[in-house]
């Protein structure tokens, strides 16, 4: 089995840039299940830290409880012939914003967002 990981982060002082920090941390692994040597797997996550000067006029005014997002993705990807892959994947997001605006103009809670999805990948 092939393992690879990764790691990636960035930082500013905040003044000129609305992200303060960010950084993400993964994992991929090849060959898990016996007799798939092609098919992968993954994990990773990621935070973003908004700047205290992000927006400071919207952030004071309409308490948006801008913050830091999480995101957490996986999925398993299946080579399913040597120029067709399947991958399933599930995410999780916790947004930065705990409200935001409704059709109507009001104000409403964000929830955290569960998405699940498919990629077909398809080479020439």
């Amino acid at each position: 089995m092939r393992r690879e990981k990764t790691f990636s982060a960035g930082m500013s002082d905040g003044k000129a840039n609305p992200i303060k920090y960010s950084y993400s941390l993964g994992l991929v692994g090849t060959g898990i299940v016996p007799g798939r040597p092609l098919d992968d797997f993954g994990i990773g996550w990621a935070r973003t830290e908004f700047s205290d000067a992000f927006v400071p006029f919207m952030r004071d005014r309409f308490e948006l409880g801008l913050d830091h997002e999480d995101a957490i993705e996986v999925f398993f990807n299946v080579s399913v012939t040597p120029w067709l892959n399947v991958s399933p994947n599930f995410q999780f997001i916790s947004p930065a914003l705990d409200r935001t605006v409704d059709s109507s103009g009001n104000f409403e809670d964000m929830d955290d967002i569960y998405l699940a999805g498919v990629r077909i990948g398809v080479r020439f």
